[in-house]
């Protein structure tokens, strides 16, 4: 089936979300670049060249960026920073972000998003691309089954967080990344997302 030949997600790689994401787009021809540095990913299939020191030294502002927004520290660790280097690979290629995981917190005015990919989203919002995110858990429900949210910049440069009542479409060229820990949830989002793109084609 190619229902979705043309379009190209950009992701990393990894087991869980970026896998997943991977998998389900070859059913209907969607290309997956998984970038990494380094060590390849499990499903790792498009290397960067660490000797490239404009590359580098491009990826390394990005993420030191989005770490200060977040609140977080720079890792000192080599295979840490390769991540989080690819990360702005996949924010760089795509037009918007599609993201599996959970909020770093359930208050509803931290909106951050957990986890490596709370970086790739600050990245993004930071050059005004759009972020499709799907709570995929929250602790406090065990009952939980799953809620898309959109993540934009206003013309005043705040961040505008938006429950959605539909899955929403991917764009032709699209990230689609998210938690290693993927549940039955995210699994489904995903689908989800394929299918109603093809049904909107």
């Amino acid at each position: 089936m190619n229902e979705l030949k043309g379009y190209i997600n950009h992701s990393g790689g990894a087991v869980g979300s970026d896998a997943t994401w991977g998998q389900e787009g070859a059913k209907y021809g969607v290309v997956s670049r998984h970038y990494y540095f380094g060590d390849p990913t499990p499903f790792g299939n498009c290397r960067l060249n660490l000797e490239d020191k404009n590359l580098v030294a491009e990826c390394d502002k990005e993420y030191e960026a989005a770490a200060k927004t977040l609140g977080r520290s720079v890792s000192k660790n080599p295979h840490a920073r390769d991540l989080l280097r690819r990360n702005w690979l996949q924010v760089k290629n795509s037009e918007e972000l599609f993201i599996i995981g959970k909020w770093e917190s359930e208050d509803p005015d931290y909106a951050y998003i957990a986890g490596g990919a709370g970086y790739a989203a600050e990245m993004a919002l930071a050059h005004g691309k759009s972020v499709n995110f799907f709570e995929q858990e929250r602790d406090s429900d065990p009952d939980f089954k799953g809620q898309w949210w959109r993540l934009k910049v206003d013309e005043e440069g705040y961040v505008d967080v938006e429950e959605l009542s539909s899955t929403p479409i991917l764009t032709k060229n699209f990230a689609g990344i998210g938690t290693r820990k993927i549940n039955d949830n995210g699994r489904r989002a995903i689908r989800e997302c394929y299918q109603e793109t093809i049904s909107k084609k």
